[in-house]
């Protein structure tokens, strides 16, 4: 059996632009793991595990299903103990952890706004109506008003996190590891 996972893609089966799905990615490659992808459209999510997944990635690792990056790194960690680390000890988890809630709860935001329509333009139809309408309950405008305001993330702000980051590694003991560094990986301006 073939370790799949599923990435989410736009009207061009080869586009991949989903920041979660890269994670996924990173952690396999960093694990020296195989992989196959399966390009799933937004609507097409559901079919993967009807009534129980709602997002990707999912990754089916020779018959057992993960869903999300973070759990997906967690799983290979265990699973693949002889492979390169994700995390540099028990701790490193947690540091991880704090740093994916600290990127969702500043960058996620003002990054989805200036991309959101860009996002919107790739997709098939059917994913347009779908995305136009979760993202506009989501934010609260339409989608091309949510996209004019490209000024709230300073070009500096994401190298300020990567650099507090690899201090932090740089430190003796310290749980920061690559795992940790991935999750800002797709928001190095």
């Amino acid at each position: 059996m073939t370790r799949r996972l599923f990435d989410l893609c736009g009207r061009d089966r080869n586009l991949r632009f989903s920041p979660y799905c890269w994670r996924a990615k990173m952690a396999l490659a960093h694990k020296g793991l195989e992989f196959e992808t399966v390009p799933t459209p937004f609507l097409g999510v559901a079919a993967i595990e009807p009534d129980v997944v709602r997002t990707v990635p999912v990754l089916d690792d020779h018959g057992v299903r993960v869903r999300d990056s973070f759990e997906i790194a967690v799983h290979l960690e265990h699973a693949y103990p002889d492979r390169a680390p994700l995390f540099a000890a028990a701790d490193g988890i947690a540091a991880a952890r704090f740093m994916e809630s600290a990127t969702f709860a500043t960058l996620h935001p003002p990054i989805l706004r200036m991309i959101v329509k860009d996002i919107h333009d790739q997709l098939d139809d059917a994913d347009q109506e779908y995305f136009r309408e979760s993202r506009e309950s989501r934010l609260g405008l339409p989608l091309e008003e949510a996209q004019q305001d490209v000024g709230l993330v300073s070009p500096n702000s994401t190298r300020h996190w990567r650099r507090s980051a690899g201090r932090w590694n740089s430190i003796p003991g310290s749980p920061a590891t690559s795992r940790d560094l991935s999750i800002t990986f797709l928001l190095e301006p």
